[in-house]
């Protein structure tokens, strides 16, 4: 019987494999030590010599220590090996990699990934790299060194706490004009067809150089500036970069790893005849994510949408942490406490029903296409309609058409608002109104029955409901009422 139970233990720990080894389970690797991790980086580079571009499927099931303070530790310090042209799913499941180390000024494109996949699809998320040293030529990122030509990246939910160096910087350097595509957790992104990053955030304690985001100054109607996050974006692709940014290493929270606790995620509401029922503030992203074809989402820009709870996104803004001397500030002085931006809605062409619910909490930074709960509205197949909705606690500023509700109201489109009320603040210039920011060519607007209270400064082309028009469009406004709220002395046609 000791025998059988002996055969038995055998042959139960041989299917199972070694604990410490790679195991593929359902078609997913598994890893779970530091063994596994460099086994799976041997496949996927292994797959990359012989260009394989198959999706894989890789899942961490417990924290990975590769070495203990490598920095401190040269003389036993096991070197990584970046993984190249990574396709597929890497889901931490929440698990942390520690100890990575690279250094090598000759190689370029050096991360944890050292590139993803040209022309595919990669997603990484629920991760953490921390205590972790990359040094290379250039192309260094936490996350990723390198996305090129066509590839379509997501990140979510991951973060890089470590250090990043490229050859060219130097201690002496104080402008670090010298390096080369050094980001938190992408280093360049060349050609790329679409880059998502979310719910993620770098920080770096010793670097030569963390870039800001300069596709910012390429693509300027971009929903969320990340600074830090990535350094080069040559020929910028669609960007999106949502509650995601780059904590100071002095910031308060250097030692706390709570960040995800207030995470977005992209929730499809239920659709009940014909229209979205939205009742938390991930569905009204998710019903956003629809309206922009984003995350994944079949685009319907004429989608109906309705609520069916009050949703708020961020607790207790206040504007005096926002604005000095009209200045607009996107972080607080604890660069980690960071507000969830709203992604506005752009040239949707359905209709939206608050039945009487609320939306607070609504942070809008600058997008120049149009500024707002909706950032612009354009003609679907019929007219476009919001109702029945109250927007307050808010904050919504832009450069340019800028409306608490929607921000451009395009040619030839017609729009409802009724049974409405804005108690948000709206601040920037030009054209501001506390509804609608501009109407164009042709445009018809229609408010009725509906309440602007919300603080509206702004310098030039600004009002109480809309704050520009253009003179073949038709405005009315009618049974409607307004607080005093102007901030400036200047006169309002609307």
């Amino acid at each position: 019987m000791k025998n059988l139970l002996l055969l038995a233990s055998l042959l139960l720990l041989i299917s199972c494999g070694d604990s410490s080894s790679l195991r593929l389970v359902d078609g997913c690797y598994e890893i779970g030590s530091p063994e596994a991790l460099y086994e799976f980086a041997a496949v996927v580079n292994n797959r990359d010599s012989v260009g394989d571009r198959t999706p894989v499927c890789v899942e961490l099931t417990s924290d990975i220590v590769v070495n203990e303070s490598p920095r401190q530790n040269l003389q036993n310090v096991k070197a990584w090996v970046p993984m190249k042209n990574f396709v597929g799913t890497f889901d931490g499941r929440g698990h942390v990699i520690r100890g990575l180390y690279f250094d090598d000024e000759s190689q370029k494109s050096v991360g944890l990934f050292a590139s993803v996949a040209k022309s595919a699809k990669s997603e990484i998320r629920n991760l953490g790299v921390e205590d972790s040293y990359f040094n290379a030529k250039m192309n260094v990122g936490g996350i990723v060194g390198e996305a090129d030509s066509a590839a379509n990246l997501f990140l979510e939910n991951v973060y890089y706490d470590g250090s990043l160096y490229e050859k060219h910087a130097s201690l002496q350097d104080e402008n670090l004009s010298r390096a080369k595509n050094v980001g938190g957790l992408l280093g360049v992104a060349y050609r790329v067809s679409r880059l998502f990053i979310t719910n993620s955030y770098s920080m770096v304690k010793d670097r030569y150089l963390v870039g800001n985001v300069v596709y910012f100054n390429f693509r300027r109607d971009t929903f969320y500036k990340g600074e830090g996050l990535v350094e080069e974006l040559a020929f910028p692709p669609p960007v999106d970069i949502v509650n995601s940014f780059y904590c100071d290493k002095n910031s308060n929270r250097v030692e706390e790893k709570t960040f995800f606790t207030k995470r977005i995620h992209f929730k499809k509401p239920r659709l009940v005849d014909g229209c979205y029922q939205i009742a938390s503030a991930d569905e009204l992203y998710g019903f956003s994510a629809i309206v922009n074809g984003l995350v994944g989402m079949e685009k319907n820009r004429s989608a109906c949408g309705v609520l069916v709870a009050d949703i708020e996104i961020n607790h207790q803004i206040k504007k005096e942490e926002l604005m000095e001397d009209n200045d607009f500030y996107l972080m607080y002085e604890d660069k980690c406490r960071m507000l969830i931006p709203w992604i506005p809605m752009m040239d949707f062409g359905g209709s939206f029903d608050g039945q009487g619910h609320s939306i607070s909490g609504l942070f809008v930074q600058a997008v120049s296409r149009g500024t707002g709960l909706f950032g612009s509205v354009r003609k679907g197949d019929g007219p476009v309609t919001i109702k029945n909705l109250t927007l307050k606690d808010s904050f919504i500023y832009g450069h340019n058409r800028i409306g608490a509700f929607v921000g451009f109201v395009h040619d030839s489109t017609e729009l409802s608002i009724t049974n409405s009320r804005n108690l948000s603040g709206v601040h920037g210039t030009p054209y501001l109104g506390g509804f609608v920011g501009y109407v164009g060519d042709f445009a018809v607007l229609k408010i009725a029955d509906s309440y602007s209270g919300g603080e509206i400064n702004g310098e030039h082309s600004y009002g109480i409901f809309i704050g520009g028009k253009s003179d073949k469009a038709i405005v009315s406004v009618k049974n409607s009422s307004y607080a005093d709220s102007l901030k400036n002395d200047l006169e309002s046609d609307w």
